[in-house]
């Protein structure tokens, strides 16, 4: 009998505390860097955005820097993702006339030009950031 009351008071701490870990889990902005095309002389660049907060972002526009080859800044532009319910994933495009995609080596968020929302502020959006690439181009935070 002592053997079944320790796992009856396991699977009761797993129901009241799994719940709770997974919401915490998913508490994270996902941007994913997903390709570079090349558009005349320009760049094409295109975003998978996922909102896992909880609450919607009324605007969610970052700062990105672009190194080249050299590993030198080519340029910071703002790619603006605009409103973002919460659990919403959306793509976007952002086209960069001046620089052609073949320059860019890395991408940085730099900063976070305005996120906001119920509860919601640049701060909690940097720190709530996760990014992954699926182009040959580094990208991160």
């Amino acid at each position: 009998m002592k053997e079944w009351s320790r796992y009856a008071w396991l699977s009761a701490c797993l129901v009241l505390v799994w719940p709770q870990a997974y919401a915490e889990a998913k508490t994270t902005i996902e941007l994913e860097l997903n390709a570079l095309e090349a558009r005349g002389a320009g760049c094409r660049m295109t975003f998978v955005i996922s909102n896992g907060l909880n609450a919607d972002i009324g605007r969610a526009a970052f700062e990105l820097a672009l190194f080249g080859g050299q590993g030198l800044v080519e340029g910071l532009t703002v790619v603006d993702f605009g409103s973002l319910p919460k659990g919403k994933t959306k793509v976007s495009q952002f086209d960069l006339a001046k620089i052609a995609c073949e320059n860019i080596s890395r991408v940085l968020v730099n900063d976070v030009a305005e996120c906001s929302g119920p509860g919601i502020d640049a701060e909690t959006c940097l720190r709530s950031l996760s990014t992954t690439t699926r182009s040959e181009t580094g990208f991160g935070s």
